[in-house]
């Protein structure tokens, strides 16, 4: 009999032989070793099972888990110095933007009568005397005092930029009603007619929209009326040298449109220039 020890127990191999058999008078002894089953080395894992796999979070506000891979935000400073310039100028175009959208009729009608009753006031001398009132519109819905500024001096070459004394919005780029100082700052002529030789010393007012093609809303007429009365009053401008781009200009432009309503503007602004003088 020989016996084969292995590390967990011991086996008993009878060799069965001519002539062998087991004894029955003696029992045969198996001894099982006392060392502890603890493994030298961790158990390996099994090959179906996953061990801390990060799952797909389908709710982009909770908190990433140590196991998923976080995005550094990209902060300004890693940014290029041209990039963040551009950055910081439509921040700051976005914001007056909204800063100009947000103002009430109230705010517009308040900003419009502080601007007339100083419009006289603090501006450099000019050689010449304003004698005239031209109207225009710009014939685009989406026209901007900074837009119209940067064409004409494209346009006309000119350093002083656009050539309108003063522009009226519509409530697209800047509030509806809302008057803006254009050239008038400067008290200078302006390049606003096809043949301007007949109207040099005119002040030159335009409306941003198109009136060949709607209605002038009463925000833009109520502005307009209002701006006329106390220009013409200011520089002793009578009613007939209150008119239009294309009265002058005859077929070579409509401007301000068909739909301008000039009979109406002269309809509420005579009466005014007439008590004003008596």
């Amino acid at each position: 009999m020989k016996a084969l020890v292995l590390p967990s127990l011991t086996l008993l191999i009878c060799a069965v032989s001519s002539g062998c058999a087991p004894r029955h008078d003696a029992t045969p002894t198996i001894e099982v070793p006392t060392r502890p089953l603890t493994p030298s080395r961790p158990l390996a894992t099994p090959p179906n099972i996953q061990v801390d796999a990060p799952t797909r979070d389908t709710n982009p506000d909770t908190t990433p888990t140590a196991t998923t891979k976080e995005r550094e935000p990209v902060l300004a400073r890693d940014k290029p110095a041209k990039t963040r310039a551009t950055d910081t100028k439509q921040t700051e175009k976005k914001k007056k933007a909204r800063k100009k959208k947000k103002m009430s009729r109230k705010q517009v009608r308040e900003a419009n009568a502080e601007l007339i009753a100083g419009v006289a006031e603090d501006l450099p001398a000019r050689s010449f005397a304003w004698d005239s009132i031209v109207i225009h519109h710009t014939a685009s819905e989406w026209s901007s005092l900074a837009r119209i500024d940067a064409f004409h001096r494209r346009k006309f070459e000119d350093p002083d930029g656009i050539e309108y004394h003063f522009l009226i919005g519509n409530g697209k780029k800047a509030p509806d009603g809302l008057i803006e100082l254009g050239r008038w700052p400067l008290q200078k002529r302006s390049i606003h007619l096809f043949k301007p030789e007949g109207w040099p010393a005119s002040i030159t007012i335009s409306l941003v929209g198109n009136f060949h093609e709607r209605e002038l809303e009463r925000a833009q007429f109520d502005a307009l009326r209002d701006l006329v009365i106390a220009l013409a009053n200011t520089y002793d401008i009578p009613a007939e040298r209150i008119t239009t781009h294309t009265e002058i200009d005859g077929r070579l432009t409509v401007c301000p449109g068909k739909h301008f309503p000039y009979k109406k503007l002269m309809k509420q602004v005579t009466p005014k220039l007439e008590g004003a003088r008596e």
